[in-house]
């Protein structure tokens, strides 16, 4: 299901790019929609359905991407000038800047609770490897203990 959602949402970008259907709104909602459900994937998911999710995210990180620089490129400015076109008020309606303000500030905490979720699963896999079990951890000691022997002697 995760998937036929994604599916449906890779085509609204490209028919998009394409000038067929989809507004920005109607876009950046569904995108939402479909992060808050793959966040939900990360905490409760299991190691195949989470490297799943991962790899939607990065996937749907590019089309947000590209939709923005194919936005500036329409407009005829560079991403940077239409980010700055964008951060200022005087360009909207009182009604419109507050909906943005509003969306951007969405948008900020579910990224922000990605990172996270992220993080904490790279920081898991770390330290599931870092911490050996004892009877590794008694064989590396041993194997330190005959090599500083060893780097005493070569510098005598």
């Amino acid at each position: 299901m995760l998937d036929d959602d994604f599916a449906e949402l890779v085509e609204l970008y490209q028919e998009a790019s394409q000038g067929k259907r989809g507004s920005i709104e109607e876009i950046f909602q569904k995108s939402l929609a479909f992060i808050e459900r793959l966040k939900k994937e990360l905490v409760s998911g299991d190691e195949e359905d989470k490297k799943a999710a991962i790899q939607m995210i990065q996937e749907l990180y590019k089309y947000m991407k590209g939709h923005s620089k194919m936005l500036a490129e329409k407009s005829g400015m560079t991403e940077e000038e239409l980010l700055k076109k964008s951060g200022n008020p005087a360009n909207f309606t009182k009604e419109q800047w507050k909906k943005l303000e509003e969306s951007k500030a969405t948008l900020k905490n579910a990224g922000e609770e990605l990172s996270k979720l992220l993080h904490s699963q790279k920081r898991g896999r770390r330290e599931k490897a870092v911490h050996p079990s004892p009877l590794k951890q008694a064989e590396t000691a041993k194997k330190l203990k005959k090599k500083s022997k060893k780097s005493k002697w070569m510098q005598a």
